[in-house]
């Protein structure tokens, strides 16, 4: 009687330990098709693709409103200045200036549904997703007013440049766990490292993200001019003086008059 008691009461502790452990959360296996973009004289632009898988197990909770993926791709980080010009009589100026910090110079969002339908503007903006939460930090002390029209500005500008895009039903799920997209990337991309983060919605909260990097470098005679300006300055200069002067000589011998 003693021992089924106790065996009893072993069984309800060892349930409600169980009931207490957390679930296991879901884990994102990620990979790219190219990790490093050659960037030429002739460079038009690349497409890489993306894709991952969803990895669950026993442990993991069950989701009834099922997954969404949003993929956002940053680019090396700058310091940028926009800037507001205003007529003063009758010449265009500048007047006032913003100065944004940790700007990613290229970002891209796909996501499988409208941003605003996967998750809540707070979680947005706290993870820096969409177009309207990419621009870096300010220590302007502006308005609201004005510093929310100086980040419209900024986020169009880079938009007209082609380097700030945001596409929706990009990211395509495959049978529930696996899911890829194709990032295009523009042609005036910088060099530098990128990171691709991967953001796993569910019943609009995140479940899980991770992050896949690649790199854009020059290659060719470009990467030979770049690396002597950034390494070896004094050589780059002697010959940039050299080669100015021959196109000098060059250019009197072919147009001399006789």
């Amino acid at each position: 009687m003693i021992m089924r008691s106790a065996t009893g009461w072993l069984a309800l502790l060892i349930g409600f330990v169980l009931t207490c452990l957390p679930a296991r959360a879901e884990k994102l296996v990620l990979t790219v098709s190219d990790d490093t973009i050659e960037v030429t004289s002739s460079f038009s632009g690349a497409g890489i693709a993306l894709l991952g898988s969803i990895q669950r197990d026993s442990q993991t909770v069950s989701r009834q409103a099922g997954y969404d993926i949003v993929i956002a791709v940053r680019g090396p980080k700058e310091n940028i200045v926009t800037r507001k010009r205003e007529r003063v009589a009758g010449i265009w100026v500048n007047r006032s200036s913003v100065r944004y910090y940790g700007v990613p110079s290229l970002y891209i969002v796909s996501s499988t549904r409208p941003l605003e339908d996967i998750a809540s503007p707070g979680v947005l903006a706290r993870e820096s997703l969409g177009l309207a939460n990419a621009a870096g930090q300010t220590l302007s002390r502006a308005s609201e007013a004005d510093l929310a029209q100086f980040r419209e500005a900024t986020i169009r500008l880079k938009e007209k440049e082609g380097l700030y895009v945001q596409e929706t039903g990009k990211v395509a799920m495959i049978g529930g766990t696996l899911f890829r997209t194709r990032i295009d990337l523009p042609a005036n991309m910088r060099t530098g490292h990128y990171e691709a983060t991967v953001y796993l919605f569910s019943g609009g909260a995140l479940v899980a993200q991770d992050w896949v990097g690649f790199y854009a470098a020059k290659r060719g005679f470009e990467a030979t001019v770049s690396d002597l300006a950034q390494y070896d300055p004094l050589t780059y200069g002697i010959i940039a003086v050299v080669l100015a002067a021959m196109t000098g000589w060059v250019g009197a011998f072919l147009f001399r008059r006789d």
